[in-house]
């Protein structure tokens, strides 16, 4: 989640095409290290279509694994993801 806000932010005003930092070759890289409370502006809410495929992918896996140790309290985070995975900004 952290590195989809830092590809995002970083992205919001490329026209281009652009791959996320997360893919299935490297897995998730380590984010740079966080700026303060108040060194980042708000934007809107986007999910690039990269993102939202990654996010279906995990959200796959996620509800795999929640299934399998049947942990149901899991159900939020998938609400999110599915959030998500179906926004279009």
């Amino acid at each position: 989640m952290k590195n989809w806000l830092i590809d995002e932010r970083e992205h919001a005003h490329w026209s281009r095409p652009w791959e996320p930092m997360v893919n299935p070759e490297c897995g998730i890289v380590v984010p740079p290290s966080p700026l303060g409370t108040w060194e980042r502006q708000s934007l809107p809410l986007m999910v690039s279509r990269q993102y939202s495929i990654l996010f279906e992918d995990f959200s796959d896996y996620f509800a795999y694994e929640m299934d399998e140790i049947g942990d149901t309290t899991l159900d939020q985070e998938l609400d999110i993801l599915d959030s998500l995975i179906g926004y279009r900004d």
